[in-house]
């Protein structure tokens, strides 16, 4: 009776063996320095106020995927959401406002005001009194206008990486 269940159990064990290793690879690697300039490997997320980390990321075929966004990038956007408010009628300073956050690859929201009931909300979330688009919110900080050295400076406090 035994032989027969290990008979059995052979062959599903032989098809199953590949995706289960497949699956095992499928991992993510981090590498760090600590405050000491020690450098540390983990599959294992660093703490948080760890400043550089490189995250790699192998799939089935061992191909290293970095196309997403990097562990610090994700981090930033979970504790510190970004909101750009436009509006139809702005159009050069609101797409500087977008070439910049995309040449940050920040990811963001963005809010368009086209009526009243939209620049209530606007207020509301801003703090503002008055609509000025555009507008950037990281987190619970607000910028009004587009200035490129205020925005750095709200993205980098937020922890969101420099422009590459």
């Amino acid at each position: 009776m035994s032989r027969r269940l290990v008979m059995c159990t052979l062959p599903v064990l032989l098809l199953l063996g590949p995706l289960l290793a497949a699956d095992a690879a499928a991992q993510t690697t981090y590498r760090w320095l600590d405050k000491s300039g020690k450098v540390h490997y983990s599959d294992q997320p660093p703490p948080p106020d760890i400043g550089s980390v490189d995250e790699k990321r192998l799939g089935k075929s061992s191909v290293i995927e970095t196309s997403g966004p990097g562990y610090a990038t994700r981090t930033a956007a979970a504790n510190f959401p970004v909101t750009l408010y436009t509006s139809a009628d702005c159009q050069d300073d609101c797409k500087l406002a977008r070439d910049f956050l995309t040449r940050r690859r920040i990811p963001y929201s963005e809010k368009v005001i086209r009526n009243s009931d939209d620049a209530e909300a606007y207020k509301r979330a801003t703090g503002a009194t008055d609509v000025f688009v555009p507008s950037l919110s990281v987190g619970s900080q607000f910028q009004r206008g587009f200035l490129d050295s205020a925005w750095s400076a709200l993205l980098d406090n937020a922890g969101y990486p420099g422009a590459r």
